[in-house]
């Protein structure tokens, strides 16, 4: 499909076949532009595979018009022939059993990481001697269509979905006439056609990173084990950027993740049953293994088991300070991270430490519960809606509307709430828990290592 092509589908709308109102020039800026906010939302339309060239040393950086950064699949010899494969880790594994890895001798790829909020850089471990070769794939900025190629043009990589761009074309022509009674509804209306096409097939085509422990290929990383999914933040723009047109996408998944957590904290949805932890005699204090990019809320009454005995909670540890033994009745939280128990510990063993527990999102997390998404989606939009509005001096800020949205939020919030407190849920929030972390999985990694 051509520019042109385009173009006429636009038409069917626009009713302005000779290019009078919007012309070809014009309109072709906006298909460049659409293509290029297609790229951020369906980054894997625009993916590419090819052989990279390694600097000195773990750190590695691709073009500036790398979009994302997918996956690195293996070495490449100096004869140009396959070599051995690569598999992602996590960096926190690294640190902790190889915290010289930056360092270390110079050979081989055995592993690489990277973080999506860096989409440009990666890094190999061990670390690369300059003139090594990896084979990666990655998503790039779609390059400008030229109005006198605009007849000739293929739009390939687009494919089935450059349908949508026609859409896309159409928002930003109406958005030019925005005053006129009508155009902005319009406009507002087929940008949400283009987002929420790119959505549905975003979600279907990519939900994470390989940071969360798929070792699949690209583009679909799942972050599930045993049954829970994650959903990817572009999950929730179609009901979002089209009231924020111009915020970057950056901006929009911070409000995302800041709504998401206010929301988990004052409605406890998002709740787990966390690894069974074993009891060890003497011992009063227990770190607990949360999912990856969460952090403990709390854990609520009659929620934390001791061989099937419900703790009672105390809500100040200094309480707990007197020395006590035996079999523990109470429990309190330290920090987010670990509980103590008391009285401490003694003749116990062996037993068994169950905790289920409310959890929010970190503000670093770049997934959220599927479930989340599916189940309290209008909430947490709305929440995301007031935080982009109420940002100062940006052409989509929106004070008056920002309360409006937050007035919203609360009401959901408050609804799921209750719905919670009184069982009105069908089903269970609960994602199952999967080995984010723990001794048994990080000595595994260290085998790989090693």
């Amino acid at each position: 499909m051509t520019p042109l092509e385009i173009f006429a589908r636009a038409d069917d709308v626009l009713q302005d076949p000779s290019f009078v109102r919007w012309p070809q020039a014009e309109r072709l800026r906006h298909l460049n532009d659409g293509r290029r906010e297609m790229a951020v939302i369906r980054p894997d339309i625009y993916a590419k595979a090819e052989t990279v060239t390694l600097v000195a040393g773990t750190k590695q950086e691709l073009p500036a018009n790398v979009v994302r950064f997918f996956d690195a699949t293996r070495n490449i010899n100096a004869d140009n022939s396959p070599g051995s494969a690569v598999r992602v880790i996590e960096r926190e594994v690294l640190d902790a059993f190889r915290p010289s890895w930056h360092s270390d001798a110079a050979g081989p790829a055995k592993h690489f990481m990277f973080d999506e909020r860096s989409p440009r850089v990666f890094y190999v471990y061990p670390q690369a001697q300059a003139g090594q070769k990896l084979e990666v794939s990655y998503s790039l900025e779609p390059a400008d269509l030229l109005i006198a190629n605009v007849g000739t043009d293929q739009l390939s990589q687009e494919g089935a979905l450059a349908n949508l761009l026609a859409d896309y074309v159409i928002h930003r022509c109406y958005l030019k006439d925005a005053e006129y009674a009508g155009n902005a509804a319009l406009s507002q209306q087929h940008y949400q056609l283009f987002a929420a096409g790119l959505g549905v097939s975003a979600k279907r085509a990519y939900t994470t990173s390989p940071n969360t422990g798929n070792q699949g290929g690209v583009p679909s990383r799942v972050a599930a084990a045993e049954g829970g999914e994650m959903a990817a933040l572009e999950t929730f723009y179609p009901m979002i950027a089209p009231e924020v047109l111009g915020c970057p996408s950056i901006a929009i998944d911070s409000a995302i993740i800041r709504a998401a957590a206010e929301f988990c904290e004052k409605s406890t949805a998002w709740r787990e049953a966390l690894p069974t932890i074993t009891v060890i005699d003497g011992v009063a204090e227990y770190a607990l293994t949360l999912p990856a990019g969460a952090r403990l809320v709390v854990i609520r009454e009659r929620e934390a088991k001791l061989n099937g005995k419900a703790l009672t909670p105390i809500q100040n540890p200094a309480a707990m300070s007197v020395t006590r033994t035996g079999f523990p009745s109470h429990y309190a939280q330290r920090g987010l991270d670990s509980v103590i128990l008391y009285p401490t510990p003694v003749s116990v063993a062996p037993a068994s430490l169950e905790i289920y527990a409310v959890l929010a999102p970190k503000i670093t997390a770049t997934t959220l519960p599927d479930i989340l998404a599916d189940r309290y989606y209008e909430a947490i939009s709305e929440g995301a809606k007031a935080i982009v509005k109420r940002m100062p001096n940006q052409p989509w800020s929106d004070p008056a509307r920002a309360a409006d949205h937050y007035a919203l939020f609360k009401t959901k919030t408050a609804e799921a709430r209750i719905d919670f407190e009184y069982g009105l849920v069908a089903g269970s929030l609960t994602v199952k828990p999967r080995p984010f972390g723990g001794v048994a999985t990080r000595h595994n990694h260290f085998k790989d290592i090693v």
